[in-house]
């Protein structure tokens, strides 16, 4: 049976990158990426992240996978496959970086029962499972052709046998001072279960022990003298030895590089539903969006900002959800509104909704329809540059510049409160022709801005954050689509403090 990948369907023109695109970190994805890196160490997540797939066949491929680590039990399976996985890699480069001789062809030994046994369970596991995905139902086609070859029988077979062999071993060894003996045979009293039984009183129990190694190798602690014992023993039974030492150069290379390679890919599955998994337990929902290659209207239902809901989550608080909506006419979204009101982040969560999308991961939402984008562009200023003489003014038309040369009609652009360094009449000229620019072209774009006639264009759709109706001061950080609504802004801060037409006239009357 053949298996190519767990990522990608059947695309051979695959590149990717080392270096995050300029938007990685204007959408907070840099966060993710650092907390997954922190949990799942050993794993190369920046390479996957950093070079999300051009083909839309690639993202629906992967969503199918995801939709299949939805069912029971095949999540569990496969969690618990690539822990005795990271297992046998552990105790291969332990036992090559750290033993000598007999010790390491031991530890060796263990690592090819501990590979046949995640390999068997895992296909055991998924044999029954009502699978789904094109990935996860190749794979298990190939394991079960894999752990049915000879190749695998023998491996399995020989490693069994002799692990058999060694176990049932015995011999009597002599400690007087420096000199140790070894005695295929016994003769007076075994002191091993009385020592056994007195140094366990010193033993720390689970919950006061500190120590961070691998319970494998707690359990098999290796040293010079007992490497000396093993040698010692193997003059003794020479047979076993000389099989256990044939048996490491005939198989170093055991693993299967396609089962070796599905073990680092999965990852990139297993590792975003850890990181999710603490929001969902709180109620926040997910979702595989329907995703697009043609026009069409788009949305997200309840979507909210990922690294913002994080953040929430461990100060104890909740996210509030919003909505979003693209129509074929109207591409461009201009978000309004009171400082602080949650238009940066909402704009920040668009661009996070589609890139994530690209990705083929379960984006932040109740439903979702999206198109397939291309890219994802976006400019958050950061204020003067002083070190390179560079004014906030000249940095928006720079990146901006940039931005427009690249897009296409199948991009999404992200702009955050272009232009507010300048005065309203040129932040209003400029915007209108940038999206002017952008209409023409055809992209998605969301355009944070404080001045509302950019609002007002006709092939715009405008979006305002909210205030409550009872006090201005008071922020909803809803993100709601309807006109902009400055006027009303500041009808409602004069109604508070009572300098509306109808309060100074009754004061002075």
């Amino acid at each position: 049976m053949y298996f190519e990948s767990i990522l990608y369907y059947g695309d051979d023109s695959i590149s990717f990158s080392h270096s995050p695109p300029k938007s990685f970190e204007d959408l907070g994805l840099n966060l993710i990426v650092n907390s997954i890196k922190n949990t799942w160490s050993g794993y190369d997540v920046e390479r996957l992240w950093y070079s999300p797939p051009r083909r839309i066949e690639d993202a629906l491929y992967r969503q199918e996978v995801f939709s299949d680590l939805e069912i029971p039990g095949v999540l569990a399976a496969i969690k618990g496959f690539v822990d005795l996985f990271g297992e046998v890699i552990s105790k291969i480069q332990y036992a090559e970086k750290h033993l000598p001789g007999y010790q390491q062809e031991g530890i060796f030994l263990d690592a090819v029962l501990t590979y046949c046994e995640a390999v068997s369970t895992l296909l055991d596991s998924l044999s029954e499972a009502p699978l789904r995905s094109r990935g996860l139902l190749a794979f298990r086609e190939y394991l079960r052709d894999y752990v049915d070859s000879e190749g695998f029988k023998r491996l399995k077979s020989e490693a069994e046998d002799i692990a058999s062999e060694i176990s049932s071993l015995s011999f009597c060894m002599e400690i007087k001072g420096l000199t140790i003996t070894i005695y295929k045979s016994c003769e007076g009293e075994d002191y091993s279960i009385s020592l056994k039984r007195l140094f366990n009183r010193f033993k720390p129990s689970n919950n006061e022990s500190n120590v961070t190694e691998p319970k494998w190798r707690l359990s098999r602690y290796r040293g010079h003298v007992e490497d000396a014992i093993l040698n010692l023993v193997a003059k003794i039974y020479k047979e076993p030895f000389k099989m256990l030492s044939q048996f490491y150069q005939k198989n170093r290379d055991f693993m299967d590089a396609v089962i070796l390679q599905f073990y680092h890919e999965i990852q990139f599955y297993l590792s975003y539903l850890s990181f999710i998994a603490p929001l969902r337990k709180a109620g926040l929902p997910f979702t595989l969006p329907r995703l697009k290659k043609e026009g069409g209207e788009e949305y997200c239902l309840d979507c909210f900002d990922l690294v913002l809901a994080t953040r929430l989550l461990e100060e104890g608080k909740r996210v509030i959800t919003n909505d979003f909506r693209i129509t074929p006419k109207k591409k461009i979204i201009v978000v309004t509104g009171p400082n602080s009101g949650g238009k940066t982040t909402f704009a920040r969560m668009i661009g996070q909704i589609y890139y994530l999308a690209r990705l083929g991961v379960p984006i932040p939402g109740r439903d979702a329809q999206l198109f397939f984008v291309d890219s994802v562009y976006t400019h958050f200023p950061q204020g003067e540059n002083v070190e390179n003489m560079i004014s906030r003014l000249e940095e928006d038309l720079v990146a901006v510049k940039q931005i427009l040369d690249r897009v296409t009609p199948r991009s999404i652009i992200i702009l955050n409160e272009l232009f507010s360094s300048t005065t309203s009449y040129d932040a209003t000229r400029l915007g209108r022709k940038i999206i002017e620019r952008i209409n023409k072209i055809g992209s998605r774009c969301v355009y944070v801005t404080f001045i509302d006639e950019l609002a007002r264009l006709e092939y715009v759709e405008s979006y305002v954050a909210q205030v409550s109706p009872d006090d201005p001061k008071i922020r909803t950080y809803k993100i709601l689509r309807r006109p902009p609504s400055g006027l009303t802004y500041a009808k409602l801060i004069a109604k508070r403090y009572r300098l509306t037409y109808e309060d100074v006239i009754s004061r002075v009357t």
